[in-house]
Formats: structure tokens, C-alpha cells, sequence
């Protein structure tokens, strides 16, 4: 699991990744992210070799959440190529 904390790092794991993206868009003071959280770690074990998982802390990269429209948290989107799937 990787933190992004700035959307040049986001834009960076997305050229990069040769796998399917789970962007996992959470904030601290969110009960139901926590309660999301266990479930996001068994994804991350069971299909490590198929799956990278980023976390967005929504407070931390504003920009981003309002360029990928995140209106409420917890928000996963699926990319794969670079692309929204």
C-alpha cells in the first residue's frame, strides 16, 4: 500500500504501475474509512501481485480530490493504464 501525499507522486505511480490501481480516498476523522480499512489490507494481501492500493489522505491533496470529483469519503476508483475504469 502506498501513501500519495501530492498529486505529482499520484501522477507518478499512475505512469509507472504495470498493475490494475485501487485509489483508496480516506480522511483520519471518517469512521466509515476505518471501518473500510481491514477490508482494503486483505485486498492488499490476496492479490498483491495483481493489485496496487494508494491511499489519499483527502485532507492532505486537496487538489486531487477535487479533480478526481470526490464528493464523500471513503471513495475507491479502479484505474488501470493510467485510466479511470
Amino acid at each position: 500500500m502506498r501513501e500519495i501525499s501530492s498529486e505529482r507522486k499520484f501522477q507518478d505511480v499512475l505512469d509507472e504501475a504495470k498493475t490494475l490501481i485501487l485509489m483508496d480516498v480516506w480522511a483520519p476523522w471518517c469512521g466509515p474509512c476505518r471501518q473500510m480499512e481491514p477490508i482494503i489490507q486483505e485486498l492488499e494481501e490476496e492479490y498483491k501481485d495483481r493489485l496496487l492500493i494508494i491511499k489519499v489522505n483527502a485532507d492532505d491533496v486537496p487538489n486531487l480530490t477535487a479533480r478526481e470529483g470526490i464528493r464523500s469519503l471513503p471513495t475507491f476508483i479502479w484505474y488501470k493504464d493510467a485510466q479511470k475504469v
